[in-house]
């Protein structure tokens, strides 16, 4: 026998808490939405951070939980991309990308797995694989003879796969670029840009960008350009500054920013600021302010508070408050407290609250966020804030913040508070502070507090907890309460312990409590114990 652990109690009253607001919110029809939404939400982030382990688990767990979804096709790429990138398993990648192409022939991510297709199929051939080199030699087999077009597309790309030069590969496709006028050739030409290693590439794909006439080549021609960014390659980031800064294509310009978010150079950082303080693209102005977030310069913490104090986007206020948070700058503590202060309603307002206050609790040098944070608490009409403010004050510890606990523990008429006070302070306990959970529990106006209180003891352990719990069974009114107490001596197995389960077994008003009595001291193999059941046998006789 074992206290019940503290944080486990807390973890499931939290997932409780949460598990019935969401069924008080929303049907289940709309929950399961919900869950499907966050689920591939997950997923995509998981690939955009390069965790491609965590993002295959999440791409087979989605197809299996979500076969009908709207975002099935997706799922099933990115489960082939990141299956290629986690366990370098190509041959196994292969053979999804080839079912995959099989599958979803039409979806808009089949061009993309094809690209990827020849991507491992260039590489293993040049590994000797045989299937790869059969693939490669019998490129032409399936061709559809009906459509001369495709049959040339076809030809180009298998053309420059097969060479092996990359030189000759680039020039080959600046030709038929310049040649053709038809659009999708000419897509499938920058698709084919991303096989060649060649620095020739990056002047190619800049020339793409700038000119063509059609949004989405430019656009793709930026994937390749990001590419050779990632590399640090300097005419590709100059590019791409451009791009982002000029570029009319709100979509073309959104994945130049993606692309330059995590190159550390200063005039990648001026841009940034630029989109984050002045863009009306919500989405765009979102990622410039998350790309930020990871930029070491004043001038990007300056930018972000600017951000959080004058955009009216909920969206992009809550990414600067996030991206603060990681900065834990004690110059922000001003605006940090006029956010966990704001009585504004609303869901969004309450979520920007709670975000203010953690952000708070992360600051350690700053003696009056403990003061902030106790304010929050007092003036907040919002119970979540409320709740928010006293986990953090137990973070930061100090006298403000432990009396602040044990007054909203002894005497709160809100039990979410009161409990959310004692599982609070509950992490801050030690052996030494047995007598304040005795004065909380002594006090408490709330019976689930008073529960609460007997698991702490019950954790706490040794004599001054068996004593204490004793107490607690001779005064509690709650004979649920009385039963756990009980099982809680019984795990001293001491002779005194069974000395007070003798007692409660001959003279608690509940059978169930007296019940329970015995059958610890059966639990306990002792003499003492043994004789004590005993006596008990013959006087009930």
């Amino acid at each position: 026998m074992s206290g019940k652990p503290i944080k486990l109690i807390l973890a499931m009253a939290i997932a409780l808490a949460t598990i019935f607001a969401v069924t008080a919110c929303a049907d289940e029809k709309s929950k399961k939405k919900q869950q499907e939404n966050a689920a591939y939400e997950r997923l995509y982030d998981y690939i955009y951070e390069d965790q491609y382990g965590k993002a295959y688990e999440e791409a087979q767990q989605f197809i299996e939980l979500y076969p009908n979804s709207k975002w099935m096709d997706a799922a099933e790429y990115w489960k082939c991309y990141a299956l290629q990138r986690a366990e370098a398993a190509y041959k196994q990648a292969l053979d999804c990308y080839e079912s995959y192409l099989d599958r979803y022939r039409s979806s808009k991510w089949s061009e993309d797995a094809e690209v990827e297709y020849a991507k491992l199929v260039k590489s293993l051939a040049k590994s000797g694989d045989p299937k790869a080199l059969a693939i490669l030699e019998q490129h032409d087999i399936d061709v559809d003879h009906t459509h001369e077009e495709d049959e040339l597309r076809r030809q180009i790309f298998w053309q420059v796969l097969r060479d092996g030069n990359d030189e000759l590969a680039v020039e080959t496709l600046r030709r038929h670029y310049v040649e053709t006028s038809d659009k999708s050739l000419r897509l499938q030409i920058v698709y084919m840009l991303h096989e060649v290693d060649d620095p020739a590439v990056v002047d190619f794909a800049i020339e793409i960008a700038n000119t063509d006439e059609s949004r989405e080549i430019r656009r793709h021609a930026v994937y390749v350009l990001a590419e050779f960014a990632d590399d640090d390659d300097p005419r590709a980031i100059d590019a791409l500054i451009e791009i982002a800064r000029t570029e009319e294509d709100r979509e073309t310009r959104r994945h130049a920013v993606y692309a330059i978010g995590e190159v550390e150079d200063p005039r990648v950082t001026q841009v940034l600021i630029e989109i984050a303080v002045n863009s009306d693209d919500e989405e765009l102005a979102r990622h410039a302010v998350y790309s930020l977030a990871n930029v070491d310069d004043p001038a990007a913490t300056d930018a972000l508070v600017q951000v959080l104090e004058t955009t009216d986007s909920f969206e992009i206020k809550r990414a600067a408050l996030y991206a603060l948070m990681e900065r834990e700058e004690e110059r922000i503590v001003p605006q940090l407290k006029e956010l966990a202060l704001s009585q504004e309603k609303g869901h969004k307002a309450s979520e920007l609250r709670r975000a203010a206050v953690y952000a708070l609790a992360e600051i350690d040098d700053d003696e009056s966020v403990t003061e902030v944070l106790a304010e929050v608490f007092r003036t907040s009409e919002d119970n979540e804030v409320k709740r928010a403010a006293l986990y953090a004050l137990a973070d930061r510890g100090g006298k403000v913040a432990m009396d602040l606990l044990k007054e909203v523990a002894s005497t709160s008429t809100d039990p979410e508070l009161a409990r959310a006070a004692l599982y609070a302070l509950a992490d801050e306990i030690d052996d030494e502070d047995i007598d304040l959970v005795l004065e909380i529990y002594q006090n408490a106006e709330e019976e689930e507090v008073r529960k609460a209180c007997m698991y702490i003891i019950l954790d706490i352990g040794g004599e001054e907890a068996l004593a204490a719990l004793s107490e607690i069974v001779r005064r509690e009114p709650d004979s649920e309460v009385r039963v756990a107490a009980v099982w809680a001596i019984a795990d001293a197995e001491t002779d005194e312990a069974v000395e007070i389960l003798s007692r409660v077994a001959r003279k608690d008003k509940s059978y169930r409590v007296r019940r329970a009595a015995v059958q610890a001291l059966g639990e306990i193999d002792s003499a003492t114990s043994r004789k004590a059941l005993e006596e008990l046998l013959r006087e009930s006789e």
